[in-house]
């Protein structure tokens, strides 16, 4: 549903009061009465602004989210507004913008924020797992063929076990060694390829954890 102009005094009231999940009635309610908000005292504005960007972004909406949420990292700094409803607000806001790229496909954009994250918050395991995600998910599109072969070749070799393998007892042994040789050459250009992924994304990891880790001490 649209929504005509709420008085200024009603429309935070009104905001607080739409259900947790109902993200769509969030961001109409916003958008038709965007001038009234602008015109709340800070902590007001920012509370239901967050409301918005947060519903833009559980909506997948992530071109209007990223377009949006710029202009809050600037607010947020200037007025020095730290918390929002019991949120770390400028952690919250960084760690959307890197999920947003992330589900993108925008890796490197993602990288960067989440390596920012880690660096502000060396603590936090989550954040590092979400960079390692990134990482691993970037290196793997930098080799979309060997990708690809990778996931033929896994295929192949699931089907050859389950299918072909029940037929060897009957088959001469030239055909058992054929069989077992493809099935070796297949698991170790699969391993290898995996395996050099994940040794590079460990090695960026280390590299931006390191760096974090002189920052802090």
């Amino acid at each position: 549903m649209r929504h005509t102009a709420y008085h200024i005094a009603d429309l935070v009231e009104i905001f607080e009061e739409i259900p947790e999940h109902d993200y769509r009635e969030k961001v109409e309610l916003y958008e038709d009465n965007e001038e009234t908000i602008q015109l709340l005292e800070d902590a007001l504005y920012i509370r239901l602004r967050m409301l918005y960007i947060e519903a833009l972004f559980f909506l997948e909406e992530y071109d209007k989210f990223l377009e949006q949420i710029e202009g809050d990292f600037a607010f947020i700094f200037d007025r020095n507004i730290q918390r929002v409803r019991g949120r770390d607000v400028l952690k919250w806001l960084m760690l959307l913008k890197g999920v947003a790229h992330y589900n993108r496909q925008e890796y490197h954009l993602a990288i960067e924020m989440f390596g920012q994250l880690s660096r502000m918050y060396p603590s936090q395991w989550r954040l590092r797992w979400f960079l390692f995600k990134a990482l691993l998910y970037d290196h793997l599109a930098r080799y979309p063929l060997q990708r690809t072969i990778a996931k033929i070749g896994s295929i192949f070799l699931i089907g050859e076990l389950v299918f072909l393998r029940p037929q060897l007892t009957a088959a001469q042994q030239w055909l058992s060694y054929a069989f077992w040789g493809q099935i070796l050459l297949l698991a170790v250009y699969i391993s290898a390829f995996y395996a050099s992924i994940l040794m590079c994304t460990l090695w960026r990891m280390r590299s931006i954890v390191r760096k974090s880790t002189s920052i802090t001490s």
